[in-house]
Parts: structure tokens; C-alpha cells; sequence
């Protein structure tokens, strides 16, 4: 199934960095080149949108709460800014804003409590808590691009480097940090069970199936005319 990611107020094509499966029925957008998050049903209408500050980058649950309402953080590009938004199944409203050290750009929560962020202008991965304040610095070489909590409560990411890595929370352990030849550009992350883990590859469109350990193991999908269909795949959500 495919449906337009555009609505009324947009002034420009649609350009989708991220996007959340939400639940069974409903999806957020964050649309670069409109300056939006925006809700939409699985068949694709159009729900709610909310125009931010900024053109937002990248998506994360925060807290998933009773009564169907979702805290979901947004970061921006080449800001130091992440907006805390509050999603229900009918709307999108900004809710604050939290001011981080650097521009910040990969983001996951860690827990209700916690985010895990890395920034554009600087390869490190911090933890920081929802006023922004810094609790401890995990890496200072990974960069990431995409990123995501697994099963086992490690970071799964991509990075601008080509390279997908798992890193411990607790300890910062690099439990792998390496290239796959058959993803040339490794983007959204998205984690599956046992350990298997999902990535799209955003210039040749197409997503991969990779092993708990980091290896590739098959090709799931890929556009019918490949780096020639004109899109660029960047997030998977399962």
C-alpha cells in the first residue's frame, strides 16, 4: 500500500525524514520541508498536523500511556533543540521544548525518563534526562544517524559512516561496529524478535533483514526500479 504524505496547509512537496507506527491504525510524519508532524490513518487520511519551529528529523516514543496517548520526542535540523509532543489518535499538539548541549539529530528513548541522543556536528552519543540536563556520555566515535532500544536494552543505530552498531547502555560496550557490504547506505533501524533487526538502505530503496550479531542475512523488499525510482528511503517502523 502507498499513500500521499501530503495535506492541505503543506506549501511544498512533502520530504519525510521519519516516521512512527503508532498503533495498528495511525502513523507520525515528521515532514522536513513543511516544518510539520503530521498524523495520519494507515489507508493515509489525513488526521491532525502541528507546525514546529524547525524541520524535524527524527521521531521517538517517549512514554506510551493509557487512554491511547503517546509523548513523542522531535529532533530538528542543525538545532539544539528536542520538542516533547503529545499524540492521541486524533491529534498532535506541542507540548515544551528541551534545549540539548549540541545539535542534536539521532534520537531514542531510553525510558520514560531518559533519552539517548547524537548529535550532527559532533560523532558522540549521550544520555540525557527530559530537562535536557546530561547524565553520562556513552561513545565519542559512532555518530549515528538512526537509532533505536532492542529487546535486550542496547542502542541499535546506523551511522553517517555507513556502518550499523549495537552499544550497551550501562557500560557503553561496542558490541559490534561494522560495515555491511550488501546495505550501501545504511538508514532507519527497526528491531524485530530475538534479536533480529531490520535496515533500510535509503539510495538503492530497499530494506535488508540483519542478524542479532550484525550480519546480513537477505534482502526483504526493494523498489521496482531500485536508486532509479527517484525516492530516497530513509525510516522503517514495525
Amino acid at each position: 500500500m502507498a499513500a500521499s504524505a501530503r495535506c492541505r496547509s503543506d506549501r511544498l512537496p512533502a520530504y519525510i525524514e521519519d516516521v512512527l507506527l503508532l498503533s495498528n491504525r495511525i502513523i507520525l510524519v515528521a515532514d522536513r520541508s513543511n516544518s510539520s508532524v503530521k498524523l495520519f490513518t494507515m489507508q493515509g487520511d489525513h488526521l491532525d498536523s502541528e507546525s514546529l519551529r524547525g524541520r524535524p528529523v527524527r521521531l521517538a516514543v517517549i512514554v506510551s500511556g493509557p487512554g491511547n496517548i503517546w509523548k513523542v520526542a522531535v529532533t530538528f535540523l542543525m538545532d539544539q533543540r528536542i520538542d516533547i509532543l503529545e499524540v492521541t489518535p486524533e491529534s498532535v499538539t506541542k507540548l515544551t521544548s528541551v534545549q540539548t548541549s549540541c545539535k542534536s539529530y539521532a534520537v531514542t528513548a531510553v525510558d520514560t525518563a531518559t533519552l539517548a541522543v547524537g548529535y550532527i556536528d559532533d560523532e558522540r552519543i549521550d544520555l540525557i534526562d527530559v530537562t535536557g540536563r546530561v547524565l553520562c556520555q556513552l561513545s565519542q566515535t559512532l555518530d549515528p544517524w538512526y537509532m533505536t532500544l532492542t529487546q535486550d536494552g542496547c542502542l541499535l543505530m546506523s551511522s553517517n559512516n555507513g556502518k550499523v552498531s549495537k552499544v550497551t547502555i550501562q557500560e557503553g560496550y561496542v558490541v559490534f561496529h561494522r560495515s555491511v557490504p550488501q546495505i550501501k547506505n545504511p538508514a532507519g533501524v527497526a528491531t524485530l524478535q530475538d534479536g533480529w533487526f531490520v535496515v533500510s538502505d535509503w539510495k538503492t530503496t530497499s530494506l535488508h533483514l540483519v542478524t542479532p550479531d550484525g550480519h546480513w542475512d537477505r534482502q526483504l523488499w526493494r523498489h521496482p526500479r531500485g536508486s532509479d525510482c527517484g525516492d530516497l528511503l530513509w525510516s522503517v517502523s514495525v
